[in-house]
């Protein structure tokens, strides 16, 4: 008798043992596992595109030192990201302020073409001039344009044509200017160069 309530006894401290046993050490595992499953959680939503997320870091151990590397790898993804649609909107626009000047360019040559096409019809000189003055008005819209030759001393430079009233005036009374003088007129005159 005393020999069989011994052994119930340790048979069941021993089923008590072991149910303790392993009950703590599910415990255990899952303490282990949680927080490396919810870093596998956060990784895939992070790898899926979600660069907002942070793994929680509670320890100090090989796990919260993986999450610390984590949520590092994650701040430098994004500046990269920010910093490359940073440059894609940059370059974005520089394409499209090029573009702009290229059309505004060809459009301005195909002005030019069509203006030179119409002068090369018109053999007198002083039709040419009051064409080349009106056309280019017109096509470029500009409210004045004058046609200035330097006369033969290369002294001053004599306006023959334009198109705007006050321009008709200057030109009723013989307008001109000094080579050299100071204005638009006077330097590109005594340079040689457009301005």
């Amino acid at each position: 008798g005393p020999i069989t309530q011994q052994t119930r006894a340790t048979v069941l401290i021993t089923g008590m043992i072991g149910g303790l046993a392993i009950i703590i050490s599910t415990l255990l595992a899952q303490l282990i596992s949680n927080p490396i499953v919810q870093l596998t959680k956060i990784a895939e939503r992070a790898s899926a595109g979600e660069l907002s997320l942070k793994a929680p870091v509670a320890s100090a151990d090989e796990v919260g030192k993986l999450g610390v590397a984590f949520n590092s790898m994650v701040d430098q993804l994004r500046a990269i990201f920010q910093g490359l649609e940073e440059r894609v909107r940059e370059r974005t626009a520089e394409l499209f302020r090029s573009t702009e000047q290229l059309e505004y360019r060809a459009t301005r040559l195909q002005m030019v073409a069509e203006v030179a096409h119409s002068f090369a019809a018109v053999s007198d000189p002083d039709q040419l001039l009051s064409l080349v003055v009106n056309t280019i008005s017109e096509r470029f819209g500009f409210y004045h344009v004058g046609v200035f030759w330097v006369d033969k001393t290369r002294e001053y430079a004599v306006l023959m044509a334009t198109n705007s009233e006050g321009g008709q005036r200057m030109l009723a009374r013989g307008h001109r200017l000094r080579v050299g003088a100071e204005g638009l007129v006077g330097y590109v005159t005594s340079r040689g160069e457009a301005r």
